[in-house]
């Protein structure tokens, strides 16, 4: 089945029929070429199974395989960078319902381990990667629609943060933050 065709599966399928690869209720997408074989791979959250899936490309518009990895209570939104520096890139995943991100270390052939999870980030709703420190580490920033703020989490290396600002918004929670792609996110070829 085409990757489009198995993605919108999952966006449009019912209660009733669950036949997606992604899980149910999926929310978000993140590509990536998690696999360095040079085709556009996909990682996405599932809220209501409490999992991401991550999706292999061909390269020709298919899947080669899919892998899932328990995250927190109702995941919403993900993104990727290589957290540890170990050159593979990594994902991490806001998980409203239970007010915690998961991190996974990736091992730059599709798969994932290590996991890590960070509580006390009250009601995240989207994270973006990006070096703010200027170390040249992704640290985090984190929407968290509870409390109208934005928090920013610095990585101290190897993968571990820490919560140095909240920022407030104002009224109304924030919407969901977005980065620009980093060099070596994606494969420069198509989806099929």
């Amino acid at each position: 089945m085409p990757l489009c065709a198995m993605v919108l599966l999952g966006l449009l399928s019912s209660a009733g029929a669950h036949t997606s690869a992604t899980g149910f209720f999926p929310h978000a997408i993140v590509l990536a070429d998690f696999n360095h074989d040079g085709h556009v791979d996909m990682a996405v959250p599932a809220s209501a199974e409490r999992q991401v899936t991550v999706l292999l490309g061909d390269g020709k518009g298919g899947i080669l395989s899919s892998r899932t990895y328990p995250v927190g209570q109702g995941p919403t939104w993900i993104d990727v960078a290589d957290f540890n520096g170990d050159g593979r890139l990594d994902f991490v995943v806001t998980n409203t319902g239970e007010g915690s991100l998961t991190l996974y270390f990736g091992n730059g052939e599709g798969d994932f381990a290590a996991r890590q999870d960070i509580a006390g980030i009250h009601g995240p709703v989207s994270v973006v990667a990006a070096d703010f420190s200027g170390d040249g580490l992704p640290d985090l920033a984190v929407a968290q629609a509870k409390r109208s703020a934005v928090a920013l989490l610095l990585n101290q290396g190897a993968g571990k943060f820490t919560l140095v600002q909240t920022y407030n918004v104002g009224r109304g929670a924030p919407h969901p933050l977005q980065s620009r792609p980093q060099r070596g996110w994606l494969p420069r070829r198509d989806f099929g």
